[in-house]
């Protein structure tokens, strides 16, 4: 897709983040929102003390790993990559209060099976997700996202519209062409790790010398053994 819209980033706690999925409740589209799966998943418990389960599904590409807690309307957790869904284990805990908690780890994260591809994009990864999505029975939902889980949430409200009744972003960014040349450049630097743990001095130079500022190196090295 070439037409995008550009989504404002938002950084929220926790409590603002239960309050604003809570408006689901609000405008008579709890219906919407709860899944008629018959999966694993609907053995979760409600309650913050709730065990965080997880569970596999399979898709085209393999299988998703996903974490779930709680019952009632359905909100899916998209993590930062990389990362997995463990990320938001807190967060998972905090919403099945009230919530019906689904966190899948995004295709070639965590757990679950990558994309065949060898440069999937952002709608590669919505695609995938729209898989677990249908593999879970999940018609519709609203959705938090986590910086890269947040750009993938962006691109399935485009995407399939009707499967997203919310969409709450937490440190999304949207970047100039020039600006990703130099991130893509500049961000992951070549090292080669020793068990002293030297490596480490020369990568936060790096970062220091990238934002302009000097970070303290200070290490107690060992021998290589």
């Amino acid at each position: 897709m070439n037409d995008r819209r550009e989504f404002l980033s938002s950084s929220v706690s926790l409590a603002t983040l239960a309050t604003i999925a809570g408006s689901v409740y609000s405008d008579g589209s709890k219906a919407e929102m709860t899944s008629t799966s018959t999966s694993p998943a609907s053995k979760e418990e409600s309650g913050a003390d709730a065990e965080i389960r997880r569970g596999f599904v399979d898709v085209s590409f393999g299988q998703v790993h996903y974490r779930y807690a709680g019952q009632g309307p359905t909100i899916v957790l998209l993590h930062a990559s990389p990362g997995s869904s463990k990320q938001l284990e807190a967060l998972i805990r905090r919403l099945a209060e009230n919530f019906r908690v689904l966190s899948p780890d995004t295709p070639g994260n965590g757990d679950s099976s990558p994309l065949p591809l060898a440069n999937p994009d952002i709608e590669a990864y919505s695609r995938g997700i729209l898989e677990f999505l249908d593999a879970m029975q999940v018609e519709r939902a609203a959705f938090y996202g986590s910086h890269t889980g947040a750009c993938i949430g962006s691109e399935l409200a485009l995407l399939a519209p009707h499967r997203v009744s919310r969409l709450i972003q937490d440190g999304v960014a949207i970047f100039t062409e020039a600006e990703r040349e130099e991130l893509i450049a500049t961000y992951a630097h070549p090292f080669e790790p020793n068990l002293s743990g030297t490596h480490e001095l020369v990568l936060r130079a790096k970062r220091g010398h990238q934002r302009g500022t000097s970070e303290p190196l200070t290490f107690q090295a060992g021998p290589d053994r």
